[in-house]
C-alpha cells in the first residue's frame, strides 16, 4: 500500500521540520560587516574564506579600493637573520606599489592579491607565506635580483623550456612540488638506504646506548653487548662474559657520581672517565666507548682513501706497488701535514740515508 499512498507526517514531526527550516534559513543569513572598520594591518585580517560567500566579493572590492597597506613613514625594526641584522626597506613599496604590504604588528611582508584571490588549503607547504603568516626573510629578494633569478607565479601554467610551445596542463607549483621535489626526495631516500643498511642502523642504535645525555636515558645493557659482537677481534669470549657483569656495575657507578650528570656527548664521557680513573675500573666499557668514538673518523678516513686511490692510481701508474701506493696515498690524504715539511728537510733526510755521488 505504501507504493500507492503517501504517508501523512504526524503533527509533531511537522513542527520539528519547520523548526529545522527556520534554523537553516537563519544560519544562512550573513552577519553584517562594517566595511569601514575592516583592519588595514594584514596580520589582523580574517581569512577571506571565513566570511560569508555573499560578502566576499564586496570585501575584496573594498580592500582593492583601499590599496595595499604600506606604512612608508614607519621606523622598521632590525631583525637578526643568520648572523647579520636586516630590516624591511621602504623603497620596495616604490618597486612593488600594487601588491606588497607590510604588517607593523608582526614585522612581516604580505601580498594583497594573494590574500584576496588565493584559494586556501590547510596544511599545504608554502600556502600561508604572504597570506596569513607573512614573510620576513628580507635577503631573498636581493639574492634573486643579484643572481638574475626569475620569481615565478606558482599558479601560472608551467612552460617546458625544451618545448615551450607545447601545453603541459600543469602549474608551476605542481611541477616543483611533485616532479622536482619528490624526485630529489627519492634520490635522498635511496642514498640513505644504501649508506645506512640494517647492519649500520643497528650499529648506530647500539652506539646510542652509550650516550650520557639526560642521565644516560638511552642506556641499554643488551645493546652494549650486541655492540661488542660487532668487534669479534677486539672482544674474546671470556671478555664477553666479563662485560655482562661490568656493564651493570658501570651504570650504577656513573649514575651515583654527580660528575657524570651533565654530560652532553661521548667525548665528554670519555674525558670524565679518564679524569675519574673509571677507565681503569671499567676497561671493557671504555674500550667500547673508544670504538664508538673512532668509528665516524675511521669511516670518513676509509672514504677519503678510496677517493684518493682513484686520483693517485691512474692508467699511467697501473703497475704501482703496494708499498709505493701506500706512501703516495698518505702524502695525498695528509697533505696538510706534509705542507709543513720543507724541501730542505727532505733533502737532508735523503742525503743521510746513504752516501750519494752528488750533493743536492
Amino acid at each position: 500500500m505504501k507504493r500507492y499512498w503517501a504517508t501523512v507526517p504526524s503533527p509533531g514531526s511537522s513542527n520539528n521540520n519547520a523548526s529545522n527550516i527556520v534554523s537553516q534559513s537563519s544560519s544562512s543569513i550573513p552577519k553584517q560587516v562594517d566595511l569601514d572598520e575592516l583592519p588595514s594591518d594584514p596580520a589582523k585580517r580574517r581569512k577571506i574564506s571565513e566570511y560569508h560567500p555573499n560578502q566576499r566579493d564586496e570585501i575584496r572590492r573594498k580592500y582593492l579600493i583601499k590599496g595595499p597597506c604600506q606604512p612608508r613613514g614607519h621606523d622598521f625594526p632590525q631583525k637578526e637573520i643568520g648572523k647579520t641584522l636586516r630590516r624591511f626597506n621602504s623603497k620596495w613599496f616604490d618597486q612593488y606599489p600594487n601588491w606588497l604590504e607590510y604588517s607593523i604588528q608582526d614585522d612581516t611582508a604580505f601580498c594583497l592579491p594573494c590574500y584576496l584571490f588565493k584559494d586556501h588549503f590547510e596544511n599545504r607547504a608554502g600556502n600561508d607565506a604572504f597570506v596569513t603568516e607573512g614573510f620576513s626573510s628580507w635577503k631573498v629578494l636581493e639574492f634573486c635580483e643579484k643572481h638574475e633569478i626569475s620569481m615565478l607565479n606558482m599558479d601560472e601554467d608551467f612552460v617546458n623550456p625544451r618545448r615551450p610551445r607545447q601545453r603541459t596542463n600543469i602549474t608551476n607549483r605542481h611541477h616543483y612540488e611533485y616532479e622536482c621535489f619528490n624526485s630529489i626526495m627519492d634520490l635522498q631516500i635511496n642514498e640513505f638506504d644504501d649508506r645506512f643498511n640494517e647492519v649500520n642502523s643497528e650499529l648506530l642504535l647500539c652506539m646510542a646506548s652509550l650516550s650520557p645525555i639526560d642521565s644516560f636515558r638511552e642506556f641499554d645493557a643488551s645493546k652494549l653487548l650486541r655492540l661488542a659482537e660487532f668487534y669479534p677481534s677486539d672482544f674474546s669470549c671470556v671478555e664477553h662474559r666479563i662485560l655482562e657483569h661490568q656493564v651493570s656495575i658501570y651504570i650504577d657507578n656513573v649514575l651515583a657520581d654527580e660528575r657524570f650528570a651533565r654530560l652532553k656527548s661521548l667525548s665528554d664521557l670519555a674525558r670524565v672517565m679518564v679524569d675519574t680513573r673509571k677507565h681503569l675500573s671499567h676497561p671493557l666499557v671504555y674500550k667500547l666507548l673508544k670504538l664508538a668514538l673512532t668509528l665516524p673518523v675511521a669511516t670518513a678516513t676509509v672514504e677519503r682513501c678510496f677517493s684518493a686511490m682513484k686520483i693517485v692510481k691512474t692508467n699511467l701508474r697501473n703497475r704501482i706497488g703496494d708499498k709505493y701506493l701506500s706512501d703516495c696515498l698518505i702524502c695525498f690524504i695528509e697533505r696538510d701535514v706534509f705542507e709543513t715539511v720543507t724541501n730542505e728537510t727532505v733533502m737532508d733526510l735523503f742525503q743521510k740515508m746513504k752516501t750519494r755521488r752528488e750533493q743536492l
